[in-house]
């Protein structure tokens, strides 16, 4: 499965011409129970890579190293221009990220001040590769540390990202185009399902789609893959929305009622009521006026992992995401939910 995986990623993803370098970013996660899983993978996709005439450049990183930045370094460095990875970017033509960290700051567990400049000098790194336009490919791969987080079996979360990964493309693509055809005739919708319905409307000029950009010259690929962002009107929120699964931090929550009226929140409560509960519902009451509607159509994936960035892809998924204060997602999601015409 891994060889057909990196075949994949290869071969319709990443696409690469002749005498391109490709860097190939990973981490051995030397404080873990099994520091290696990213090593197969990386392997196989530097030798599919080779085989298409280009040449791989693996960046191994470890745990522990990261660790040791984080306490050990004088905070000087952070500052420090990184000039080597200005020089180092120009050379290369495309960057596949195999982990899930560096696009899932809230399960860092690192919030002191060197993590924040680290996280600043990166985003200096980051920006100089986008500027460029070079192609980016964040595989967003299960570890051991993110499944016991999730409390999920770390072979069921590994099954569950295989399958969401390979998806058909090509279908997927075309249960975008649909949904987004019926987004940009129509303004006014509600979210139906068997209990409640939400009221909203929709932002035109603002609307996204995700279909892993097979057919697109977008440089940013994020796996999983196939969902649609919707961007609404906060101000035309109304009606009640019951979810099954809430996520906030490092917390998720089952089962949680929350009713608008003209986009303010009326009421929402959960199931469960816990000090994290509370954080939750503090931030939806104090939340940005910005918001989306995300909806899923990966019809590979069925099952709540816990993690939205898996989760959002579940095909008929809905899920509704604020921003608290900090600008860190609020996301309140739900299966076998419909957008219907409210015109």
């Amino acid at each position: 499965m891994t060889e057909q995986f990196a075949q994949h990623i290869v071969n319709n993803l990443l696409q690469p011409k002749e005498n391109d370098v490709i860097s190939i970013a990973g981490e051995i996660y030397n404080l873990s129970q099994n520091p290696l899983v990213e090593l197969p993978l990386i392997e196989e996709i530097a030798l599919n890579i080779r085989k298409k005439k280009a040449f791989p450049f693996l960046e191994i990183s470890t745990e522990n190293l990261k660790h040791r930045f984080f306490s050990e370094m004088p905070k000087e460095i952070f500052a420090h221009s990184p000039t080597f990875y200005n020089q180092w970017i120009d050379t290369i033509s495309a960057f596949i990220e195999i982990g899930w960290k560096n696009i899932s700051g809230e399960f860092s567990g690192e919030n002191n001040l060197y993590f924040k400049q680290m996280q600043s000098l990166s985003e200096k790194i980051w920006q100089k590769i986008f500027e460029q336009n070079k192609k980016v490919i964040f595989l967003n791969f299960p570890t051991n540390e993110l499944a016991e987080h999730l409390q999920i079996d770390y072979e069921t979360l590994y099954q569950i990202y295989l399958a969401a990964v390979l998806t058909d493309h090509f279908k997927l693509k075309l249960k975008i185009s649909e949904i987004h055809e019926l987004l940009t005739k129509h303004s006014k919708f509600f979210l139906r399902s068997e209990t409640d319905i939400l009221n909203f409307s929709i932002k035109h000029d603002k609307l996204k789609t995700f279909s892993g950009k097979l057919f697109e010259q977008q440089p940013l690929i994020v796996l999983p893959t196939g969902f649609v962002e919707i961007p609404l009107i906060r101000s035309r929120l109304n009606g009640t929305f019951y979810a099954e699964r809430a996520y906030y931090r490092n917390s998720s929550f089952a089962n949680i009622k929350i009713n608008f009226e003209d986009g303010f929140v009326r009421f929402i409560s959960v199931k469960e009521e816990s000090e994290q509960s509370e954080t939750l519902k503090n931030a939806v009451l104090n939340s940005k006026d910005e918001c989306f509607l995300v909806t899923g159509c990966n019809e590979n994936i069925s099952d709540y992992t816990g993690y939205f960035l898996y989760d959002r892809c579940i095909a008929e998924n809905n899920s509704v995401v604020f921003y608290d204060n900090n600008f860190e997602r609020i996301i309140f999601s739900k299966k076998n939910s419909k957008i219907v015409i409210n015109e």
